[in-house]
């Protein structure tokens, strides 16, 4: 038999949810390679109110959040005190391409590489799927904020599909062609 090296990463979301919790998993989880962060807005975000598990049909269960995070300046300053030795996704998220700028603009020196969350399906209209699950909204969206940063911005930026469309091949090649430097599909 030949050994495959596997390579795993976090996703976005509960596992890393708290700086403490990214430390952990930078510290102790050696089969990582990369944690991506939850995702961030500009302003803190209180997110659903618990009960935050969601069951879609019938045994079939998952987290519902709602992006509940401390906003990009309580988390640069967690982040800009730790150091992480595997690469570090951070995910952002905003309901307008300008958000968006301005969390990649505010955070860059935060992290290896830029999450543009595009998928959750628990998030407020204007977030997450709603963004993803439309060609021409994805599209747009990407198309504006690739401007904005130009193809100098030092971190890969990297769309994550959402899995609620039935066009994800459409979405996924209008992102690369707007500007998408790959895509996160989960």
């Amino acid at each position: 038999h030949t050994r495959r090296d596997v390579r795993l990463a976090t996703v976005s979301g509960v596992v890393t949810t708290t700086a403490d919790m990214i430390s952990y998993a930078d510290r102790r989880l050696d089969a990582l390679e990369m944690i991506t962060t939850k995702s961030y807005q500009v302003e803190p975000n209180p997110g659903n109110r618990e009960p935050i598990i969601t069951e879609p049909e019938p045994g079939c269960w998952g987290n519902s959040v709602g992006l509940r995070n401390p906003g990009m300046r309580q988390v640069k300053e967690e982040l800009s005190r730790m150091r992480v030795g595997k690469l570090l996704n951070l995910s952002i998220s905003g309901s307008s391409p300008e958000e968006f700028i301005t969390l990649a603009r505010y955070l860059v020196d935060a992290a290896d590489l830029l999450e543009l969350n595009f998928s959750c399906p628990h998030a407020a209209d204007g977030y997450g799927s709603s963004i993803g699950g439309s060609w021409r909204i994805a599209s747009s969206y990407m198309e504006q904020i690739r401007s904005a940063l130009g193809d100098d911005y030092p971190l890969p930026i990297i769309p994550k599909l959402t899995p609620n469309t039935d066009d994800i091949p459409r979405i996924a090649e209008s992102l690369i062609s707007s500007g998408a430097d790959g895509l996160a599909a989960i």
